[in-house]
């Protein structure tokens, strides 16, 4: 069996459980490997089920990566995903490339999208978003981690066969979305420090411990 070399110079980035690389054979993909093995939860297996979940329900996959399956590597076991090139949200939102109401389009865009396929965006973070240009001054934006069910167990359960309770969760967790985006968006406008620190919204919200990255142009 084919074995892929995967060493820095394909390295693209590093997550609390998975490493991100440029597929060495096909620059239009990333292999996300495991490095974290503390975790109870294999991140990979867990997005691969639900990802098998999304092709049997037939969802558009028109903001979110696809996911291509495994692959052996020298670094272990990967899972294939399209590599998006495009611009982070988060790095849009601190540099103000998108005025408030562009922004607030793009994002009703993608609410709506998560609501009528009924998918779970669960790692809820503008790291996980990224804002690609379709065609002239026409964009969309792609989810391209932090998809599904963080955990095994009965949650998971509901989450995929009960409607009610996804629709549930995936309200739930484009509130908690919203709220990290306008605090991102708030001291962009404030021009404060980009670092730990607790945040008042102007309708009273208090983010706790709120860490925002600088962000950057992204290759993946």
């Amino acid at each position: 069996m084919e074995i892929v070399e995967l060493n820095d110079d394909f390295f693209l980035s590093k997550g609390s459980e998975r490493s991100v690389y440029i597929h060495p054979n096909d620059k239009s993909k990333v292999i996300k490997i495991l490095y974290n093995q503390k975790s109870k939860n294999n991140q990979n297996e867990m997005e691969y089920k639900y990802y098998k979940y999304l092709e049997i329900k037939q969802v558009s996959f028109e903001h979110i990566t696809n996911c291509y399956g495994w692959i052996n590597t020298n670094l272990g076991k990967g899972l294939i995903f399209d590599r998006i090139e495009a611009t982070q949200l988060t790095y849009i939102i601190k540099n103000k490339l998108f005025d408030e109401k562009s922004l607030l389009l793009l994002l009703k865009d993608l609410k709506l999208y998560l609501e009528d396929n009924q998918i779970l965006f669960t790692d809820v973070a503008t790291l996980n978003v990224m804002c690609k240009e379709i065609s002239e001054n026409n964009y969309k934006l792609i989810i391209i981690d932090g998809l599904g069910p963080k955990r095994g167990g009965f949650k998971s359960f509901l989450y995929l066969k009960f409607n009610l309770y996804t629709k549930y969760k995936i309200k739930k967790q484009w509130k908690k979305f919203l709220i990290m985006t306008s605090a991102c968006y708030y001291l962009a406008s404030c021009h404060l420090t980009w670092k730990k620190q607790r945040v008042f919204l102007p309708g009273g919200d208090l983010l706790r411990r709120f860490i925002l990255s600088p962000g950057k142009i992204s290759r993946n």
